[in-house]
Protein backbone atom coordinates (compact mmCIF):
# COMPACT_ATOMS: atom_id res chain seq x y z
CA UNK A 1 0.00 0.00 0.00
CA UNK A 2 1.10 3.40 -1.35
CA UNK A 3 2.47 5.39 1.62
CA UNK A 4 0.96 9.73 1.64
CA UNK A 5 4.41 10.58 0.29
CA UNK A 6 4.58 8.40 -2.53
CA UNK A 7 1.05 9.21 -3.42
CA UNK A 8 2.12 12.73 -3.59
CA UNK A 9 5.08 12.34 -6.20
CA UNK A 10 6.15 11.35 -9.18
CA UNK A 11 9.27 10.39 -10.80
CA UNK A 12 10.99 12.82 -12.79
CA UNK A 13 10.64 11.57 -16.44
CA UNK A 14 13.91 11.99 -17.58
CA UNK A 15 16.54 11.69 -14.51
CA UNK A 16 13.94 9.76 -11.94
CA UNK A 17 14.35 11.84 -9.00
CA UNK A 18 11.72 11.77 -7.41
CA UNK A 19 9.53 15.01 -7.40
CA UNK A 20 6.06 16.57 -6.52
CA UNK A 21 3.35 15.32 -8.00
CA UNK A 22 1.89 18.83 -9.55
CA UNK A 23 5.57 19.56 -10.92
CA UNK A 24 5.69 20.61 -14.04
CA UNK A 25 9.57 21.22 -14.11
CA UNK A 26 12.17 18.94 -11.98
CA UNK A 27 14.02 21.01 -9.55
CA UNK A 28 16.75 18.43 -10.13
CA UNK A 29 17.31 18.29 -13.60
CA UNK A 30 15.22 21.27 -14.51
CA UNK A 31 13.41 19.61 -17.46
CA UNK A 32 9.80 20.22 -18.32
CA UNK A 33 7.54 17.50 -17.53
CA UNK A 34 5.06 17.11 -20.56
CA UNK A 35 3.64 13.47 -20.93
CA UNK A 36 1.23 11.84 -23.26
CA UNK A 37 -1.72 14.30 -22.78
CA UNK A 38 0.54 17.46 -23.92
CA UNK A 39 1.50 15.22 -26.99
CA UNK A 40 -1.84 14.34 -27.62
CA UNK A 41 -2.96 17.64 -27.32
CA UNK A 42 -1.00 18.42 -29.90
CA UNK A 43 -1.41 15.17 -32.11
CA UNK A 44 -5.44 16.56 -31.90
CA UNK A 45 -4.58 20.11 -33.21
CA UNK A 46 -2.66 18.72 -36.51
CA UNK A 47 -5.62 16.17 -36.75
CA UNK A 48 -8.04 19.61 -36.80
CA UNK A 49 -5.86 21.63 -39.17
CA UNK A 50 -5.15 18.93 -41.82
CA UNK A 51 -9.04 17.80 -42.07
CA UNK A 52 -9.94 21.58 -42.17
CA UNK A 53 -7.36 22.23 -44.87
CA UNK A 54 -9.36 18.97 -46.89
CA UNK A 55 -12.72 20.67 -46.44
CA UNK A 56 -11.43 23.56 -47.91
CA UNK A 57 -10.07 22.02 -50.59
CA UNK A 58 -12.61 19.49 -51.08
CA UNK A 59 -15.34 22.65 -51.19
CA UNK A 60 -13.08 24.61 -53.39
CA UNK A 61 -13.50 21.24 -56.00
CA UNK A 62 -17.00 21.49 -55.45
CA UNK A 63 -17.40 25.27 -56.16
CA UNK A 64 -15.24 24.60 -59.26
CA UNK A 65 -17.42 21.67 -60.39
CA UNK A 66 -20.18 23.97 -59.31
CA UNK A 67 -18.83 26.19 -61.52
CA UNK A 68 -18.28 23.99 -64.79
CA UNK A 69 -21.92 22.31 -64.59
CA UNK A 70 -22.81 26.09 -65.06
CA UNK A 71 -21.19 26.75 -67.64
CA UNK A 72 -21.75 23.74 -69.47
CA UNK A 73 -25.67 24.40 -68.68
CA UNK A 74 -25.58 27.46 -69.98
CA UNK A 75 -23.59 26.26 -73.22
CA UNK A 76 -26.42 23.97 -73.49
CA UNK A 77 -29.26 26.24 -73.06
CA UNK A 78 -27.36 28.24 -75.64
CA UNK A 79 -27.00 25.43 -77.75
CA UNK A 80 -31.04 24.47 -77.01
CA UNK A 81 -32.25 28.08 -78.19
CA UNK A 82 -30.05 28.02 -81.36
CA UNK A 83 -31.62 24.54 -82.26
CA UNK A 84 -34.90 25.45 -81.05
CA UNK A 85 -35.13 29.61 -82.37
CA UNK A 86 -36.58 32.42 -80.86
CA UNK A 87 -39.31 33.14 -83.11
CA UNK A 88 -40.01 36.98 -83.28
CA UNK A 89 -42.43 39.23 -85.92
CA UNK A 90 -38.67 40.89 -87.19
CA UNK A 91 -38.00 37.12 -88.91
CA UNK A 92 -40.76 37.62 -91.12
CA UNK A 93 -41.01 39.79 -94.42
CA UNK A 94 -44.90 40.61 -94.58
CA UNK A 95 -46.81 42.13 -97.82
CA UNK A 96 -50.61 42.61 -98.19
CA UNK A 97 -53.09 42.99 -101.39
CA UNK A 98 -56.86 44.70 -100.56
CA UNK A 99 -58.85 44.19 -103.75
CA UNK A 100 -62.85 44.18 -103.90
CA UNK A 101 -64.36 41.92 -106.49
CA UNK A 102 -67.41 42.47 -108.96
CA UNK A 103 -70.17 40.79 -106.19
CA UNK A 104 -69.26 43.06 -103.47
CA UNK A 105 -66.98 41.02 -101.52
CA UNK A 106 -63.49 42.53 -100.25
CA UNK A 107 -60.47 39.67 -99.85
CA UNK A 108 -57.24 40.92 -97.96
CA UNK A 109 -54.10 38.41 -99.36
CA UNK A 110 -51.26 38.27 -96.95
CA UNK A 111 -48.20 37.28 -98.40
CA UNK A 112 -45.68 35.79 -96.01
CA UNK A 113 -42.03 35.00 -95.99
CA UNK A 114 -40.18 33.25 -93.36
CA UNK A 115 -36.91 34.43 -92.40
CA UNK A 116 -36.50 32.63 -89.42
CA UNK A 117 -34.44 29.13 -88.77
CA UNK A 118 -37.77 27.54 -88.03
CA UNK A 119 -40.24 25.81 -89.80
CA UNK A 120 -43.90 27.66 -88.74
CA UNK A 121 -47.42 28.07 -88.73
CA UNK A 122 -49.49 30.95 -89.13
CA UNK A 123 -52.54 31.65 -87.57
CA UNK A 124 -54.40 35.62 -88.13
CA UNK A 125 -56.97 37.99 -87.09
CA UNK A 126 -58.53 40.98 -89.11
CA UNK A 127 -60.57 43.53 -88.88
CA UNK A 128 -61.60 45.64 -92.23
CA UNK A 129 -61.67 49.52 -91.32
CA UNK A 130 -64.02 52.01 -93.46
CA UNK A 131 -62.34 55.68 -93.97
CA UNK A 132 -64.03 56.43 -90.66
CA UNK A 133 -62.27 53.75 -88.83
CA UNK A 134 -65.09 51.61 -88.53
CA UNK A 135 -65.09 48.07 -87.67
CA UNK A 136 -66.99 47.04 -90.89
CA UNK A 137 -65.84 43.41 -91.43
CA UNK A 138 -63.72 40.51 -89.74
CA UNK A 139 -62.14 37.45 -90.70
CA UNK A 140 -59.65 34.54 -89.83
CA UNK A 141 -56.95 32.88 -91.29
CA UNK A 142 -54.00 30.04 -91.06
CA UNK A 143 -51.39 28.38 -92.62
CA UNK A 144 -50.42 25.02 -91.81
CA UNK A 145 -46.89 25.33 -92.86
CA UNK A 146 -44.32 27.66 -93.81
CA UNK A 147 -41.00 26.12 -93.97
CA UNK A 148 -37.37 28.08 -93.44
CA UNK A 149 -36.92 30.54 -96.26
CA UNK A 150 -40.10 29.65 -97.75
CA UNK A 151 -43.07 32.19 -98.89
CA UNK A 152 -46.81 31.43 -98.70
CA UNK A 153 -49.87 33.17 -99.18
CA UNK A 154 -52.80 34.09 -96.77
CA UNK A 155 -56.41 35.08 -97.44
CA UNK A 156 -59.08 37.04 -95.49
CA UNK A 157 -62.37 37.11 -97.55
CA UNK A 158 -64.45 39.76 -95.65
CA UNK A 159 -68.11 38.59 -97.12
CA UNK A 160 -70.28 41.20 -98.43
CA UNK A 161 -67.98 44.12 -97.36
CA UNK A 162 -67.04 46.86 -99.34
CA UNK A 163 -65.00 50.50 -98.99
CA UNK A 164 -61.90 49.09 -97.64
CA UNK A 165 -60.22 51.39 -96.41
CA UNK A 166 -57.67 49.61 -94.47
CA UNK A 167 -57.22 46.58 -92.38
CA UNK A 168 -55.70 45.83 -89.25
CA UNK A 169 -54.26 42.43 -88.88
CA UNK A 170 -52.70 40.54 -85.84
CA UNK A 171 -50.69 37.24 -87.23
CA UNK A 172 -48.74 34.76 -84.65
CA UNK A 173 -46.31 32.60 -85.69
CA UNK A 174 -45.86 28.85 -84.21
CA UNK A 175 -42.79 26.86 -84.72
CA UNK A 176 -44.32 23.67 -86.58
CA UNK A 177 -43.01 20.12 -85.79
CA UNK A 178 -45.86 18.16 -87.68
CA UNK A 179 -46.07 19.27 -91.08
CA UNK A 180 -43.49 19.09 -93.26
CA UNK A 181 -42.68 22.10 -95.77
CA UNK A 182 -42.81 21.59 -99.59
CA UNK A 183 -42.85 24.72 -101.29
CA UNK A 184 -38.92 24.93 -101.88
CA UNK A 185 -39.32 21.62 -103.33
CA UNK A 186 -41.48 22.21 -105.91
CA UNK A 187 -40.06 23.35 -109.46
CA UNK A 188 -42.34 25.18 -111.53
CA UNK A 189 -42.72 26.62 -115.07
CA UNK A 190 -45.23 29.88 -115.79
CA UNK A 191 -46.11 30.73 -119.26
CA UNK A 192 -48.35 34.37 -118.54
CA UNK A 193 -50.86 35.08 -121.57
CA UNK A 194 -53.54 37.56 -121.71
CA UNK A 195 -55.83 35.41 -120.26
CA UNK A 196 -54.23 33.06 -118.02
CA UNK A 197 -51.32 31.75 -116.38
CA UNK A 198 -50.32 28.23 -117.79
CA UNK A 199 -48.37 26.42 -114.55
CA UNK A 200 -46.59 23.37 -114.10
CA UNK A 201 -45.56 22.14 -111.33
CA UNK A 202 -43.12 19.13 -110.28
CA UNK A 203 -42.55 17.73 -107.00
CA UNK A 204 -39.09 17.13 -106.34
CA UNK A 205 -38.88 15.98 -102.94
CA UNK A 206 -39.26 12.13 -102.02
CA UNK A 207 -42.46 12.44 -99.90
CA UNK A 208 -45.71 13.59 -101.50
CA UNK A 209 -46.86 17.40 -101.69
CA UNK A 210 -49.85 17.40 -100.77
CA UNK A 211 -53.16 20.10 -100.80
CA UNK A 212 -50.92 22.12 -103.14
CA UNK A 213 -52.48 24.78 -103.88
CA UNK A 214 -51.42 28.13 -106.43
CA UNK A 215 -52.57 31.53 -105.85
CA UNK A 216 -52.66 34.27 -108.79
CA UNK A 217 -52.78 38.04 -107.98
CA UNK A 218 -52.84 39.87 -111.84
CA UNK A 219 -51.88 43.19 -110.63
CA UNK A 220 -51.89 46.38 -113.20
CA UNK A 221 -48.84 48.82 -113.16
CA UNK A 222 -49.28 50.44 -109.92
CA UNK A 223 -49.20 47.10 -108.04
CA UNK A 224 -53.22 47.03 -107.05
CA UNK A 225 -54.66 43.68 -107.75
CA UNK A 226 -57.18 43.68 -110.35
CA UNK A 227 -58.23 40.00 -110.42
CA UNK A 228 -57.12 36.54 -109.01
CA UNK A 229 -57.80 32.89 -109.04
CA UNK A 230 -56.48 30.05 -107.33
CA UNK A 231 -56.44 26.24 -108.40
CA UNK A 232 -55.64 23.31 -106.23
CA UNK A 233 -52.75 21.65 -108.02
CA UNK A 234 -53.02 17.75 -106.83
CA UNK A 235 -54.07 14.44 -108.39
CA UNK A 236 -56.52 12.52 -107.44
CA UNK A 237 -55.41 11.59 -104.04
CA UNK A 238 -55.33 15.53 -103.09
CA UNK A 239 -51.10 15.10 -103.85
CA UNK A 240 -48.71 15.62 -106.15
CA UNK A 241 -46.53 12.48 -106.46
CA UNK A 242 -42.70 12.49 -106.08
CA UNK A 243 -41.26 13.57 -109.28
CA UNK A 244 -44.47 13.74 -110.22
CA UNK A 245 -45.60 17.18 -112.82
CA UNK A 246 -48.96 18.49 -112.62
CA UNK A 247 -50.38 21.30 -115.27
CA UNK A 248 -53.09 23.94 -113.43
CA UNK A 249 -54.68 27.12 -115.36
CA UNK A 250 -54.99 30.22 -113.61
CA UNK A 251 -57.63 32.42 -115.70
CA UNK A 252 -57.94 36.44 -115.49
CA UNK A 253 -60.66 38.95 -117.10
CA UNK A 254 -60.03 41.95 -117.68
CA UNK A 255 -55.82 43.40 -118.89
CA UNK A 256 -53.11 43.41 -116.33
CA UNK A 257 -49.47 44.59 -116.43
CA UNK A 258 -47.99 41.44 -114.45
CA UNK A 259 -49.14 38.15 -112.17
CA UNK A 260 -47.59 37.09 -108.69
CA UNK A 261 -48.02 33.32 -108.31
CA UNK A 262 -47.86 31.94 -104.37
CA UNK A 263 -48.09 28.45 -103.44
CA UNK A 264 -49.42 26.59 -100.49
CA UNK A 265 -49.29 22.85 -99.45
CA UNK A 266 -47.63 20.41 -96.69
CA UNK A 267 -46.37 17.08 -96.65
CA UNK A 268 -45.94 14.46 -93.24
CA UNK A 269 -44.09 10.86 -92.95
Amino acid sequence: MLNKKQSETKLCKHCQTAIPKKAKVCPQCRRKQGGFLQWFIIIIVVIIIMMSMCGKKEENNADSSSDKQIQVNETENRADNENNGEISDSDFDVKEYIYENTIGDTLYFVIVKNNSNQNVSVSANATAKDANGNSIGADDMSIDIIGVGETSIGCFYFDGVTGVEKVECNIKYKKESYYTPIINSLSVEQTLNKTNVILSVTNNAEEPARFVEATALFLDAENNVVWYDSKSITDDDLEIKSSDTISAQLDVYGEYDHAEIYYVGKSWK
